[in-house]
């Protein structure tokens, strides 16, 4: 069974990835212009992005 791969842009918020991972999706690609930059993961989310309390305005990009 494959997946289809979740991108989102680079200027994404906190707020929009955590609606993505909301709907049951564990790993997001992050894309700057045509290039993969970054992969955001749910432990990632769990981990860097509420244990240190990040704004949810805050881009991925940070």
């Amino acid at each position: 069974m494959s997946k289809k791969l979740i991108t989102t842009p680079y200027s994404t918020t906190v707020y929009q990835i955590s609606k993505m991972m909301e709907q049951g999706i564990g790993a997001v690609l992050v894309k700057k212009d045509s290039a993969t930059v970054g992969i955001i993961t749910d432990r990632d989310f769990a981990i860097k992005i509420v244990a240190n309390k990040y704004p949810l305005d805050t881009p991925v990009e940070k």
